[in-house]
């Protein structure tokens, strides 16, 4: 059984489920609110990424360009950027040695 605030939180297992399941939920608030549904917006996190190799890093990379064009397409014809999807991106996950306090000087 799934609770309301963990639908919200796993929207599907790939960028494009995802985007389909934010497109289905936006529908059914607008059948019942047109004006929540107007301001209704969604941001993807791809979970659970943290590279530890280069391997890894480049896997990352390739999938967060590719979710990266599948939400801007979603976004075509959006009023504004304030109300398009937004996609997190973890830096931990570019590069298999960022570590925020051990910048290069």
């Amino acid at each position: 059984v799934t609770s309301t605030p963990a639908r919200r939180a796993s929207q599907g297992e790939t960028i494009e489920g995802a985007i389909r399941r934010g497109a289905s939920d936006a529908s059914a608030h607008a059948a019942s609110s047109p004006t929540v549904a107007r301001h209704l917006t969604f941001s993807f996190d791809m979970l659970g990424e943290a590279a530890k190799t280069r391997e890894d890093a480049e896997g990352y990379w390739a999938a967060y360009a590719h979710a990266i064009r599948a939400v801007g397409a979603s976004a075509a014809g959006s009023a504004t950027a304030l109300v398009a999807p937004g996609l997190s991106v973890k830096l931990s996950a570019l590069d298999p040695r960022f570590e925020p306090s051990h910048r290069p000087a």
